[in-house]
């Protein structure tokens, strides 16, 4: 559909918008003239503002969706632990005890313990570490959970698994908390503009 010289149009798989002004691109001739209204002919401070503005509708569009994101919920990590937080796999070693047990990146950790002797109170990082750390050659059992699933495995820590400290015992498993992180307007609000800021520090580092 053409409506006041702009034609709109649905495409097969319409995931997102885009905007294709006339002549964005240059002269199909070079020896021709711009066309009146289009993007070639206008001036360049023009120029520039149409192409800061689709950057700052990108990055409000995002701030609007990180804000609404902490104020209904969602998953941030978590440096200390809480009711809410949750311990994941983020990394396997290959080779390790854990790669051989069949864990995976994105499983939860319920519990580690010591066939029944000894278990971790607070699930952390460090505190699974310590553990690990502790038991070089000793059966520990690591409680996992995918998806709805529940399982639990044997494994042993072992040493030359880390490269970095090789003597020490490892079970191979890169662990973090997350938690869910749920804010009233204001917080949300501002914690939105640094997630903001954050993605925006990403892709300009990117570039």
């Amino acid at each position: 559909a053409v409506a006041r010289g702009t034609q709109y149009t649905i495409n097969w798989l319409p995931f997102v918008g885009f905007v294709r002004l006339l002549e964005e691109d240059g002269l199909e001739r070079p020896e021709a003239r711009p066309r009146g209204g289009s993007f070639a002919a206008a001036p360049k401070w023009k120029q520039a503002l149409i192409l800061l503005a689709g950057v700052i509708a990108n990055a409000l569009f995002g701030w609007f969706l990180f804000t609404a994101g902490l104020m209904n919920g969602m998953p941030v990590v978590a440096e200390t632990a809480s009711e809410n937080a949750r311990l994941f796999v983020t990394k396997i070693v290959p080779g390790s005890p854990a790669e051989y047990a069949g864990i995976r990146v994105g499983d939860e950790i319920i519990s580690v313990d010591e066939k029944n002797k000894a278990q971790i109170a607070e699930l952390t990082p460090t505190s699974v570490m310590d553990f690990v750390r502790s038991r070089g050659g000793r059966s520990i059992d690591v409680t996992y959970k995918r998806h709805d699933a529940v399982q639990t495995v044997t494994l042993a820590p072992a040493h030359a698994i880390l490269p970095d400290s090789p003597s020490q015992p490892a079970i191979g498993m890169g662990l973090q908390l997350v938690a869910e992180q749920k804010l009233p307007l204001g917080s949300a609000l501002v914690e939105g503009t640094k997630h903001t800021w954050r993605a925006l520090e990403g892709v300009l580092i990117g570039m």
